[in-house]
């Protein structure tokens, strides 16, 4: 995570000053460590992205799951 947030840094930065819109989305997001995510995803948003997206990558996420995450990571983003 520590690699990927250094990334996501150096690239949103370079990109936002080129005046282009962000939209910042992580693979698989219901696998990944939950806290890990949201620091990551608060990163990118105090970083100015845009837009954020999630991707259950494999299919494996339950309706309740998706429902919780998505609610907890807008009150984040």
């Amino acid at each position: 995570m520590t690699y990927i947030a250094a990334k996501a840094k150096e690239i949103i930065e370079y990109v936002k000053s080129n005046k282009i819109e962000i939209r910042f989305s992580g693979e698989d997001f219901f696998r990944s460590d939950f806290a890990e995510i949201l620091k990551l995803y608060s990163l990118v948003d105090r970083l100015g992205a845009n837009r954020v997206g999630i991707a259950d990558t494999v299919g494996g996420a339950t309706p309740r799951e998706v429902f919780e995450k998505i609610d907890t990571l807008r009150k984040v983003v």
